[in-house]
């Protein structure tokens, strides 16, 4: 347990009368384009003392990455720092010649970027790419390098660091991979750390763990960290202070302890209303986006947004101003006064019907994957066992209900997804749809009635065609006798968007854009039942509420059914009826939402919401923080697959395999809550139980609605 109190004062740094580490004033970027130049930031100024910890926050074209780019030197050939300083122990990197940013950057100021895929070179192994950096800016020998390199390796908790360290990228995990960037930007002690969005991509748990490496190692090497993300709930736990950006410009500044609870700016008090929560709090929705850098409004740039504008709003843009603690950019702050950063209305009531029937139904549903290189592999004894994507999970989904999918990646989630559509072929089990074997369900039918959004819009639309050609070719499938172009109008309005983006191309549209094109696609055949994977995690708060509404509307109107997955929590939540937790191929809790995440039964399922951030810096944070990933599939542990990694594990759960039995408040496959075993041949599952009982075939009898839906 890492218990997180937030300090209601402000930051020790900024109160003693001590020069900033890193002062950045009146910083101006500028993009050459076809269209003349853009600016992507203007007049951005901040101070980042030694050791504060400085959060950047706001949405996707604020400018955030822009303004960590400029500071490091690493703009785009077509862009330029136009105007202002940006001072490291008293030195402008601004002014610098490349040779000269070269030395500074990695011993003085390093970075950790976004997407570790693209930022560490496949060719080469980790240690290579660690020794490098050493070896760039210490006069050490490359033996010397190479035990540095392992010592860094075991200081950001990658297990095995003397193996590891000669594997390439593509053999570890997300997390793995984000840990060799840490380990590269520390290599030679520099004094401030960037980090640009280094959790977005992984799961809460995984984030946890490097959160925790980052307060760890900011706090032991005595460095200043600038945590650019667009999660507030990892500012308000990891950071001192906090800079809002909108549309280029900083719109309010101040100690997160203040800005997150007394909200100046009705941009600020927009984001921190539009996040979901854990807590029963129903979100804000955030209307509008982010105006491109060549299309922003005269005066405040947030004013065709805000709630609170008036005629004078569109006049001029404000400069930041001190106001109550805050520097905040607006000219209503007196006359709005603090805004309330949670919204007052409690989570609204799902209006789920009455217990029907079951449109989806999964018994025994298993999928193992070959890990075996060629065919002599699989047929020759002794190789490596296949990987059990799914194994043996039941379930079920009925009428208008909602089913949140939930768990780590690697957990199945989105293998089972596939598996409910026939995407992918089972190795076992029966999946039934209106109660029929899919084998018995033509493809056409099944293809017209459950349909799938995918995570990536960028990688399932196609590049070359028109949204109105992408939605063309679905109603014409199947339904040949539709008026195309007025179903194409009707589907585009109906997701959000504007009939004349028929027109557009995916590049052209946003992410939320291109997500919502993705669900018209989906809704083109006119399906039942809606399985969407991830379609939330890479969009910013309000652009994730925007979707989650629409969905949540659809799903209404039109009497859906839909499986939900998601390793966002907070996001489950918000749209579930109810929840089902995945470990490794299996389901280890299912409940109605409201008592599952009031009252977690599983250690997995406490652990998984103690991780999610939290944005009120005023709460108290015990967070239980997993060791390690999610073990190998191909070699799952003996006994419970989850007990490598539980904080309550108790002797017996090396050795008895816990069924997924009911309770009162649902389902739970944990020996902490009862003592029945998975059977199927193991041993250990009628063997004693360590209280000196003896667990029989006749104690794996399960109650009805075995495996874990009603």
């Amino acid at each position: 347990m890492n218990e997180t109190p937030h300090d209601e004062t402000s930051d020790p740094a900024r109160t003693e009368a001590t020069d900033p580490l890193l002062t950045v004033r009146d910083l101006t970027t500028e993009f050459a384009t076809s269209h003349g130049s853009i600016r992507a930031v203007e007049d951005v100024s901040f101070d980042v003392q030694p050791g504060e910890k400085l959060g950047i926050v706001g949405e996707s074209g604020s400018g955030k990455s822009v303004t960590a780019q400029s500071i490091m030197g690493l703009l785009d050939e077509n862009g330029r720092i136009a105007n202002g300083s940006v001072e490291l122990h008293g030195r402008d990197l601004a002014a610098m010649s490349e040779r000269e940013l070269t030395d500074v950057r990695g011993s003085d100021i390093a970075m950790i970027f976004q997407d570790p895929m693209s930022s560490l070179t496949p060719v080469l192994t980790v240690g290579t790419q660690i020794t490098e950096t050493i070896l760039e800016h210490q006069d050490v020998t490359k033996a010397q390098a190479r035990e540095r390199a392992i010592d860094l390796l075991d200081r950001v908790r990658i297990p095995d660091p003397e193996s590891v360290i000669d594997t390439y990228p593509h053999q570890l995990s997300g997390g793995q991979r984000q840990r060799v960037l840490i380990a590269i930007a520390i290599s030679c002690g520099p004094d401030v750390l960037i980090a640009d969005e280094p959790t977005t991509a992984l799961d809460v748990t995984i984030e946890a763990q490097i959160l925790d490496l980052l307060e760890d190692l900011v706090n032991e090497r005595e460095m200043s960290l600038v945590q650019i993300t667009h999660d507030l709930g990892v500012v308000a736990e990891t950071c001192d202070h906090v800079a809002v950006m909108y549309a280029g410009r900083i719109v309010e500044t101040g100690p997160v302890s203040e800005v997150f609870v007394e909200p100046r700016h009705p941009y600020t008090a927009g984001l921190l209303r539009s996040t979901p929560r854990i807590a029963d709090v129903e979100p804000e929705l955030l209307a509008g986006n982010v105006p491109d850098p060549g299309e922003r409004p005269v005066g405040c740039n947030f004013a065709p947004r805000c709630p609170h504008s008036t005629d004078d709003c569109h006049a001029a843009d404000p400069p930041l101003e001190p106001t109550d603690g805050h520097d905040v950019a607006c000219i209503r702050t007196d006359d709005i006064g603090p805004i309330e950063p949670i919204p007052e209305a409690d989570r609204r009531e799902s209006i789920r019907p009455e217990e029907g029937a079951a449109v989806v139904e999964g018994e025994d549903v298993r999928k193992e994957f070959s890990s075996a290189d060629s065919l002599l592999d699989r047929l020759l004894p002794g190789g490596d066992p296949p990987v059990k994507a799914v194994d043996g999970v039941d379930l079920s989904l009925s009428e208008g209900e909602t089913l949140g999918l939930v768990g780590e990646s690697g957990s199945g989630k989105t293998t089972l997804g596939r598996l409910l559509l026939d995407l992918t072929e089972r190795t076992g089990g029966e999946i039934r749809f209106d109660g029929r074997p899919l084998a018995e369900v033509p493809e056409r039918e099944l293809r017209s009635r459950i349909q799938f959004v995918f995570q990536d819009p960028n990688s399932s639309l196609n590049p070359r065609q028109t949204v109105g050609k992408i939605l063309r070719f679905a109603i014409e499938k199947h339904d040949e006798g539709a008026d195309v172009d007025d179903r194409i109008a009707e589907l585009l309005t109906e997701v959000g968007l504007d009939p004349e983006s028929r027109h557009d191309y995916p590049h052209q549209l946003s992410g939320g854009q291109k997500q919502r094109v993705g669900v018209a696609r989906a809704l083109a055949v006119d399906p039942d039942v809606i399985v969407a994977d991830e379609p939330t995690s890479a969009l910013d708060v309000s652009v994730q509420g925007q979707l989650l509404d629409l969905l949540d509307d659809i799903k209404h109107a039109r009497g859906l059914s839909m499986v939900f997955i998601s390793h966002d929590l907070s996001v489950i939540r918000h749209i579930a009826d109810r929840v089902a937790v995945m470990y490794l191929g299996r389901i280890v809790e299912v409940g109605e939402t409201e008592p599952l995440f009031d009252s977690p039964q599983h250690p997995y399922t406490e652990a998984l919401l103690s991780a999610v951030p939290n944005p009120d810096p005023r709460t108290n944070v015990t967070r239980t923080v997993l060791e390690g990933e999610i073990p190998d599939p191909k070699r799952p542990p003996e006994g419970c697959n989850f007990a490598t990694r539980c904080p309550d594990a108790m002797p017996e759960c090396e050795r008895l395999d816990p069924e997924l039995a009911a309770t009162d408040d649902g389902e739970v496959a944990c020996l902490l809550h009862h003592d029945v075993a998975r059977s199927g041949g193991d041993e250990a599952a009628r063997s004693d139980d360590g209280t000196g009982r003896r667990i029989e075939e006749s104690d794996t009898a399960r109650a009805d609605g075995r495996g874990g839906s009603d």
